[in-house]
């Protein structure tokens, strides 16, 4: 699962992510991480989400999008795909592609986001006991 923040912040680095979005999908794909070889990348705003088997789709998709939300919804996010993650019965993992400027007037609990890590290192230790 990819997470992409897709803030105007995070315009100036679009085509970055998207080629790392492909990039990392296709050594996931190769090295047969993901069985079905099925990609999802997720956004912090109210874009729908993309699956694709193909890497180059998943890049060309990513960079024809418009980065123009003013704020990033990460913590919301991101608990998002914690839960998806934690009802998954297979082991998942989560890519974060962010440059980190999600509220910057909130700076006393990283806005939000250590709730859902904490949840999910939770749900770790506790399936791995």
């Amino acid at each position: 699962m990819f997470l992409v923040d897709d803030s105007r912040s995070m315009e100036p680095h679009q085509k970055k992510v998207a080629a790392s979005c492909q990039v990392l999908s296709y050594l996931l794909k190769k090295g047969e991480v993901d069985p079905n070889a099925t990609f999802e990348v997720y956004f912090t705003s109210s874009h729908p989400p993309l699956q694709s088997t193909r890497t180059s789709e998943l890049k060309d998709n990513i960079e024809k999008m418009l980065f123009h939300e003013d704020q990033c919804n990460m913590a919301p996010s991101l608990d998002e795909l914690v839960s998806k993650a934690i009802q998954n019965k297979k082991p998942v993992s989560i890519y974060v592609l962010t440059n980190g400027h999600w509220n910057l007037k909130n700076r006393d609990n990283f806005c939000g986001v250590d709730g859902p890590i904490k949840r999910l290192v939770t749900h770790v230790r506790r399936t791995n006991e």
